[in-house]
Protein backbone atom coordinates (compact mmCIF):
# COMPACT_ATOMS: atom_id res chain seq x y z
CA UNK A 1 0.00 0.00 0.00
CA UNK A 2 1.20 3.51 -0.76
CA UNK A 3 2.02 5.95 2.02
CA UNK A 4 -0.91 8.27 2.65
CA UNK A 5 -0.95 12.03 3.20
CA UNK A 6 -4.08 13.59 4.70
CA UNK A 7 -5.85 16.45 6.74
CA UNK A 8 -9.21 16.13 8.63
CA UNK A 9 -12.68 17.16 9.52
CA UNK A 10 -14.51 15.22 12.23
CA UNK A 11 -18.10 14.07 11.93
CA UNK A 12 -18.78 14.32 15.67
CA UNK A 13 -22.23 13.91 17.17
CA UNK A 14 -22.09 16.78 19.69
CA UNK A 15 -22.61 20.52 19.79
CA UNK A 16 -20.19 23.23 18.74
CA UNK A 17 -20.32 24.70 22.23
CA UNK A 18 -19.13 21.46 23.78
CA UNK A 19 -16.29 21.12 21.28
CA UNK A 20 -15.10 24.63 22.18
CA UNK A 21 -14.77 23.74 25.89
CA UNK A 22 -11.30 24.46 27.28
CA UNK A 23 -8.79 21.63 27.12
CA UNK A 24 -7.41 20.08 30.28
CA UNK A 25 -3.86 21.00 31.23
CA UNK A 26 -3.05 17.31 30.88
CA UNK A 27 -2.72 15.91 27.38
CA UNK A 28 -5.89 14.41 25.99
CA UNK A 29 -5.20 11.57 23.58
CA UNK A 30 -7.03 9.54 20.94
CA UNK A 31 -6.18 6.51 18.86
CA UNK A 32 -7.04 6.72 15.17
CA UNK A 33 -7.02 4.14 12.38
CA UNK A 34 -7.29 4.68 8.62
CA UNK A 35 -10.34 2.89 7.20
CA UNK A 36 -10.83 4.45 3.72
CA UNK A 37 -8.13 5.97 1.53
CA UNK A 38 -9.49 5.31 -1.99
CA UNK A 39 -13.07 6.59 -2.28
CA UNK A 40 -12.28 10.33 -2.51
CA UNK A 41 -8.62 10.42 -3.58
CA UNK A 42 -6.32 10.79 -6.57
CA UNK A 43 -2.93 9.03 -6.64
CA UNK A 44 -0.29 11.63 -7.53
CA UNK A 45 2.64 13.78 -6.46
CA UNK A 46 0.98 16.85 -4.95
CA UNK A 47 3.82 19.35 -5.31
CA UNK A 48 6.76 20.73 -3.34
CA UNK A 49 7.09 22.47 0.02
CA UNK A 50 10.19 24.58 0.60
CA UNK A 51 11.84 22.86 -2.35
CA UNK A 52 11.15 19.32 -1.06
CA UNK A 53 8.92 17.17 -3.24
CA UNK A 54 5.93 15.47 -1.67
CA UNK A 55 5.89 11.67 -1.98
CA UNK A 56 3.61 9.93 -4.45
CA UNK A 57 0.43 9.45 -2.41
CA UNK A 58 -3.35 9.29 -2.40
CA UNK A 59 -4.45 12.93 -2.16
CA UNK A 60 -7.95 13.86 -1.04
CA UNK A 61 -10.42 13.06 1.73
CA UNK A 62 -10.06 9.94 3.91
CA UNK A 63 -12.13 8.06 6.45
CA UNK A 64 -10.90 7.20 9.96
CA UNK A 65 -12.18 5.49 13.06
CA UNK A 66 -11.00 6.55 16.50
CA UNK A 67 -11.33 6.17 20.23
CA UNK A 68 -10.40 8.21 23.30
CA UNK A 69 -7.76 6.54 25.43
CA UNK A 70 -6.39 8.49 28.45
CA UNK A 71 -6.80 11.53 30.74
CA UNK A 72 -10.55 11.69 30.59
CA UNK A 73 -12.86 12.50 27.70
CA UNK A 74 -12.73 15.31 25.15
CA UNK A 75 -15.91 17.38 25.42
CA UNK A 76 -18.17 16.82 22.44
CA UNK A 77 -16.27 13.83 21.06
CA UNK A 78 -17.77 10.37 21.49
CA UNK A 79 -15.58 7.69 23.07
CA UNK A 80 -15.70 5.90 19.73
CA UNK A 81 -15.97 8.18 16.72
CA UNK A 82 -15.67 8.45 12.93
CA UNK A 83 -14.09 11.29 10.98
CA UNK A 84 -13.52 12.42 7.41
CA UNK A 85 -10.11 13.99 6.81
CA UNK A 86 -7.40 15.60 4.64
CA UNK A 87 -3.74 16.06 5.62
CA UNK A 88 -2.25 19.23 7.14
CA UNK A 89 1.31 17.87 6.76
CA UNK A 90 2.33 17.37 3.12
CA UNK A 91 5.78 16.02 4.03
CA UNK A 92 4.51 13.74 6.80
CA UNK A 93 3.63 10.07 6.32
CA UNK A 94 0.88 7.75 7.46
CA UNK A 95 0.69 4.00 7.06
CA UNK A 96 -2.11 1.60 7.94
CA UNK A 97 -2.37 0.83 11.62
CA UNK A 98 -3.51 2.63 14.76
CA UNK A 99 -1.64 5.71 15.98
CA UNK A 100 -1.99 8.13 18.87
CA UNK A 101 -2.67 11.88 18.72
CA UNK A 102 -2.75 14.81 21.15
CA UNK A 103 -5.74 17.16 21.15
CA UNK A 104 -4.47 20.76 20.75
CA UNK A 105 -5.80 24.21 19.89
CA UNK A 106 -4.98 26.00 16.64
CA UNK A 107 -2.63 28.21 18.67
CA UNK A 108 -0.82 25.26 20.27
CA UNK A 109 -0.54 23.38 16.97
CA UNK A 110 0.71 26.43 15.01
CA UNK A 111 2.94 26.53 12.95
CA UNK A 112 2.29 22.88 12.19
CA UNK A 113 4.50 19.87 11.60
CA UNK A 114 6.17 18.39 8.51
CA UNK A 115 6.96 21.12 7.70
CA UNK A 116 6.46 23.45 10.66
CA UNK A 117 5.86 26.43 8.39
CA UNK A 118 2.20 27.43 8.59
CA UNK A 119 2.07 31.14 7.86
CA UNK A 120 1.13 33.63 10.60
CA UNK A 121 2.04 37.19 11.60
CA UNK A 122 4.89 36.15 13.95
CA UNK A 123 3.45 38.39 16.70
CA UNK A 124 3.01 36.48 19.97
CA UNK A 125 1.28 39.41 21.69
CA UNK A 126 -1.35 39.68 18.93
CA UNK A 127 -1.15 36.48 16.86
CA UNK A 128 -3.03 36.07 13.60
CA UNK A 129 -2.99 32.49 12.38
CA UNK A 130 -3.46 33.19 8.69
CA UNK A 131 -2.54 29.77 7.34
CA UNK A 132 -4.69 27.53 9.52
CA UNK A 133 -7.65 29.92 9.51
CA UNK A 134 -7.59 30.26 5.71
CA UNK A 135 -7.32 26.47 5.35
CA UNK A 136 -10.13 25.98 7.86
CA UNK A 137 -12.35 28.37 5.88
CA UNK A 138 -11.70 26.44 2.64
CA UNK A 139 -12.53 23.14 4.33
CA UNK A 140 -15.69 24.49 5.91
CA UNK A 141 -16.85 26.09 2.67
CA UNK A 142 -16.19 23.21 0.25
CA UNK A 143 -15.79 19.81 1.91
CA UNK A 144 -19.45 18.90 2.46
CA UNK A 145 -20.36 19.43 -1.21
CA UNK A 146 -17.32 17.42 -2.34
CA UNK A 147 -18.26 14.52 -0.06
CA UNK A 148 -21.92 14.58 -1.11
CA UNK A 149 -20.96 14.54 -4.80
CA UNK A 150 -18.32 11.83 -4.36
CA UNK A 151 -15.92 14.14 -6.21
CA UNK A 152 -12.42 12.64 -5.89
CA UNK A 153 -10.83 15.25 -8.17
CA UNK A 154 -12.39 18.03 -6.12
CA UNK A 155 -11.14 16.41 -2.91
CA UNK A 156 -7.56 16.32 -4.19
CA UNK A 157 -7.85 19.91 -5.45
CA UNK A 158 -9.14 21.03 -2.05
CA UNK A 159 -6.12 19.46 -0.35
CA UNK A 160 -3.79 21.39 -2.67
CA UNK A 161 -5.70 24.64 -2.09
CA UNK A 162 -5.48 24.14 1.67
CA UNK A 163 -1.72 23.54 1.44
CA UNK A 164 -1.49 26.76 -0.54
CA UNK A 165 -3.35 28.53 2.26
CA UNK A 166 -1.26 26.94 5.03
CA UNK A 167 2.14 27.70 3.57
CA UNK A 168 1.66 30.77 1.33
CA UNK A 169 -0.82 33.01 3.20
CA UNK A 170 0.09 36.66 3.74
CA UNK A 171 -3.09 37.64 5.61
CA UNK A 172 -6.64 36.50 6.32
CA UNK A 173 -8.14 35.64 2.94
CA UNK A 174 -4.89 36.43 1.11
CA UNK A 175 -2.61 33.80 -0.43
CA UNK A 176 0.71 34.63 -2.08
CA UNK A 177 2.67 32.60 -4.59
CA UNK A 178 5.23 30.02 -3.55
CA UNK A 179 8.68 29.70 -5.10
CA UNK A 180 10.74 26.59 -5.86
CA UNK A 181 12.49 26.95 -2.47
CA UNK A 182 9.84 28.63 -0.30
CA UNK A 183 6.20 27.92 0.38
CA UNK A 184 4.00 25.42 -1.42
CA UNK A 185 3.95 24.82 -5.18
CA UNK A 186 1.16 22.51 -6.42
CA UNK A 187 1.43 19.80 -9.04
CA UNK A 188 -1.77 18.90 -10.91
CA UNK A 189 -2.87 15.49 -12.10
CA UNK A 190 -5.43 16.94 -14.55
CA UNK A 191 -6.87 20.16 -15.94
CA UNK A 192 -10.06 19.52 -13.98
CA UNK A 193 -8.08 19.32 -10.76
CA UNK A 194 -6.27 22.57 -11.56
CA UNK A 195 -9.56 24.32 -12.34
CA UNK A 196 -11.09 23.18 -9.04
CA UNK A 197 -7.96 24.24 -7.14
CA UNK A 198 -8.06 27.69 -8.73
CA UNK A 199 -11.73 28.12 -7.87
CA UNK A 200 -11.10 27.17 -4.23
CA UNK A 201 -8.15 29.54 -3.82
CA UNK A 202 -10.08 32.35 -5.51
CA UNK A 203 -12.98 31.83 -3.10
CA UNK A 204 -10.83 33.07 -0.21
CA UNK A 205 -11.70 36.60 0.90
CA UNK A 206 -10.52 38.56 3.93
CA UNK A 207 -14.12 39.38 4.89
CA UNK A 208 -15.18 35.76 4.60
CA UNK A 209 -12.31 34.37 6.65
CA UNK A 210 -12.48 37.07 9.32
CA UNK A 211 -16.21 36.43 9.72
CA UNK A 212 -15.45 32.74 10.34
CA UNK A 213 -12.37 32.76 12.56
CA UNK A 214 -12.50 29.51 14.51
CA UNK A 215 -11.41 28.50 17.99
CA UNK A 216 -10.41 25.28 16.34
CA UNK A 217 -8.64 22.18 17.56
CA UNK A 218 -6.12 19.82 15.95
CA UNK A 219 -5.10 16.22 16.49
CA UNK A 220 -1.29 16.30 16.56
CA UNK A 221 0.55 12.94 16.35
CA UNK A 222 2.66 11.88 19.30
CA UNK A 223 5.18 10.61 16.75
CA UNK A 224 5.40 13.41 14.19
CA UNK A 225 8.69 12.52 12.54
CA UNK A 226 8.53 13.13 8.77
CA UNK A 227 9.15 9.42 8.11
CA UNK A 228 6.00 8.46 9.97
CA UNK A 229 4.24 6.33 10.72
CA UNK A 230 1.83 9.07 11.87
CA UNK A 231 3.54 12.36 11.06
CA UNK A 232 0.42 14.31 10.13
CA UNK A 233 -2.07 16.56 11.95
CA UNK A 234 -5.87 16.96 11.76
CA UNK A 235 -8.40 19.80 12.09
CA UNK A 236 -11.35 19.09 14.38
CA UNK A 237 -14.69 20.61 13.33
CA UNK A 238 -17.95 20.38 15.22
CA UNK A 239 -21.04 18.88 13.51
CA UNK A 240 -23.56 21.31 12.17
CA UNK A 241 -21.03 24.13 11.98
CA UNK A 242 -22.20 26.49 9.25
CA UNK A 243 -20.48 29.21 7.32
CA UNK A 244 -21.18 32.80 8.34
CA UNK A 245 -21.87 34.05 4.82
CA UNK A 246 -20.63 37.55 3.98
CA UNK A 247 -22.69 39.22 1.20
CA UNK A 248 -20.84 39.98 -2.01
CA UNK A 249 -20.60 43.72 -2.83
CA UNK A 250 -22.85 43.27 -5.87
CA UNK A 251 -25.47 41.56 -3.70
CA UNK A 252 -25.37 44.41 -1.19
CA UNK A 253 -25.82 47.00 -3.97
CA UNK A 254 -28.73 45.05 -5.47
CA UNK A 255 -30.39 44.88 -2.05
CA UNK A 256 -29.97 48.62 -1.58
CA UNK A 257 -31.51 49.31 -4.99
CA UNK A 258 -34.58 47.29 -4.03
CA UNK A 259 -35.19 49.73 -1.21
CA UNK A 260 -35.16 52.80 -3.45
CA UNK A 261 -38.79 52.62 -4.68
CA UNK A 262 -39.99 52.21 -1.08
CA UNK A 263 -37.89 55.15 0.07
CA UNK A 264 -39.09 57.34 -2.80
CA UNK A 265 -42.77 56.57 -2.14
CA UNK A 266 -42.32 57.36 1.56
CA UNK A 267 -40.79 60.71 0.64
CA UNK A 268 -43.75 61.51 -1.63
CA UNK A 269 -46.21 60.69 1.17
CA UNK A 270 -44.39 62.93 3.62
CA UNK A 271 -44.33 65.81 1.13
CA UNK A 272 -48.04 65.42 0.46
CA UNK A 273 -48.86 65.54 4.18
CA UNK A 274 -46.64 68.55 4.64
CA UNK A 275 -48.42 70.32 1.81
Amino acid sequence: MKTINYLTRTLMFATAALVATAISSRAQLVNMSLVDYTTLTVAQVGGTVGGTEMPDAYLGIYGFSGSQVVNGSISGLANNFAIQSICLSPLGDLTTGTYQYNYETFAAANPGANPSAWQWNQNNSNPQYWGIQNANYLWLKNSAAIEQAGNATGAAALMLAMYDALYNSTGYGTVGTGTPTKGFLPNFASTAEQNDYTAYVNSLTAAGVEANLANGYVFVPTDNNPGGPSGQSFIILSPGETLNVVPEPTTMIAGALLLLPFGASTLRILRKKHA
